[in-house]
């Protein structure tokens, strides 16, 4: 049997276009250590549903989806299989429309800038996903047409 090595393509067509967070399949198989109180539960399901990930050749777009502010950033593909793709991204956060940018999230925007991100996104069908927080939960999108 012969082993070869693998290939690391530029790119993955499977990442490219518009993914969409999918609040409803993303909070069903949330798991906690501790039950929120209803008024954090409310607050916590609210921020998801609106994030978008534009994804191009080389740069992804992150947006919320009413448009307000988006953000990007250069990506490269590190390695693929039949079921996903790892992505490093990384480089200058480039922001659109920074004065309409929250402050909370222009703050934490330059603590990341200088730090490159590694993500694994799995495929399913036309939904994807990745680990978020400490590992334990995944964050679904769906792809838009």
């Amino acid at each position: 049997m012969e082993v070869t090595s693998p290939k690391f393509p530029k790119m993955d067509r499977r990442l490219l276009g518009t993914w969409k967070s999918d609040a409803k399949r993303t909070i069903g198989e949330w798991t906690w250590a501790k039950k929120p109180s209803a008024k954090s539960l409310k607050s916590f399901n609210s921020i998801f549903g609106r994030w978008q990930m534009i994804f191009g050749r080389t740069k992804v777009i992150s947006r919320l989806s009413n448009g307000k502010w988006e953000y990007s950033r250069r990506y490269k593909v590190l390695g693929v299989d039949e079921r996903s793709v790892v992505v490093v991204i990384y480089g200058k956060y480039q922001v659109k429309n920074p004065k309409k940018f929250p402050t909370l999230n222009r703050d934490r925007v330059k603590e990341l800038s200088s730090k490159a991100v590694i993500h694994h996104i799995f495929f399913e069908n036309e939904c994807c996903w990745f680990l978020i927080g400490k590992g334990k939960n995944r964050e679904f999108f769906r792809r838009l047409k």
